[in-house]
């Protein structure tokens, strides 16, 4: 992603670490480091950069220098729990960041428990950019997720047929 001049990309052979070079390549610079830098699974924006600390497995956002860094929530939107706490929580829960907008960051979680254990079910949340509670959008996992102006579309799997969910 471009932003103000600088270039902020991973390295193919190591997507845990973030990199930023200015757009002439005089300068480059590691920024960040432990998180998911996989294509499309962190973002830039408005002086911040989101993503997914992989060691926490906490939803972070750092300021594009790197520095910073602070935990928005975990995926079962506590944020007032231990370090420990949270990696319990955690351990063998996938999700993914897979877009974001003025106000919310998307993410499909793909693994969880149920609500009464603490847990979250499978699906799109959406939290807000500024750091909070994670809110469910649809129970159902998204093979894409895109949106406009004011629609939040996704293309979902329902008994082996795809279909396109449209959400405000």
């Amino acid at each position: 992603q471009l932003v103000n001049g600088w270039l902020y990309y991973s390295n193919s052979e190591n997507s845990t670490l973030l990199y930023r070079t200015k757009s002439d390549g005089s300068e480059t610079m590691k920024i960040l480091q432990e998180g998911d830098f996989t294509p499309k699974s962190w973002f830039v924006q408005n002086g911040f950069i989101y993503y997914q600390d992989l060691r926490s497995r906490l939803i972070y956002r750092a300021r594009i220098d790197g520095s910073q860094a602070v935990a928005l929530t975990n995926v079962y939107g506590s944020s007032n729990t231990s370090a420990e706490n949270y990696l319990a929580q955690n351990a063998g829960v996938s999700y993914h960041l897979k877009l974001i907008d003025n106000e919310f960051l998307y993410y499909v979680l793909e693994t969880g428990s149920d609500e009464n254990s603490g847990y979250r079910v499978p699906g799109v949340y959406r939290l807000p950019i500024t750091g909070g509670r994670s809110e469910l959008v649809s129970d159902k996992s998204s093979i894409s997720i895109n949106m406009d102006s004011e629609w939040l579309y996704m293309a979902v799997q329902v008994l082996n047929k795809s279909q396109l969910l449209k959400c405000k």
